[in-house]
């Protein structure tokens, strides 16, 4: 079960340094795909969302220091759990705040909100697992 708390822990991490990625690097204006993408999706005017482009590759650096911070959590062996636990528990805080501000995607005729299904459960069953695993309930 320590195997399936670390994968899952690992799967948290990359999700991070991924949305870090996208937040980071596409606004060059030799993407202009992602930007009429990021307009659509987001509600921007034509034009606009470059002008957001600042404010979202903040956020982006900010999901690389969670995924830092939980690699951090993962290597260290006094305090591990705690520090994790905290990471973790500001993906989730943010994963609802993203669900409640951000505009939810349509899969197949169904509105999601994709914060809750990338962020939030991912790291809500991480924490239960690193719990379990180190209450030695597993």
């Amino acid at each position: 079960m320590v195997g399936l708390a670390l994968g899952v822990l690992w799967l948290v991490v990359g999700i991070h340094f991924l949305i870090m990625a996208c937040e980071i690097f596409p606004w060059a204006p030799h993407t202009p795909k992602f930007l009429q993408t990021l307009q659509s999706d987001l509600g921007f005017a034509e034009g606009q969302a470059v002008h957001a482009s600042p404010i979202v590759r903040n956020a982006g650096l900010f999901n690389g220091f969670i995924a830092a911070g939980l690699m951090w959590g993962m290597l260290t062996n006094e305090s591990g759990f705690q520090i994790r636990a905290y990471f973790l528990g500001c993906i989730i805080i943010a994963g609802i705040f993203g669900a409640c501000t951000l505009p939810w995607k349509s899969i197949k005729g169904v509105k999601v909100p994709i914060t809750i299904l990338a962020q939030t459960l991912p790291a809500a069953l991480a924490l239960a697992l690193d719990w379990l695993v180190k209450s030695k309930a597993l």
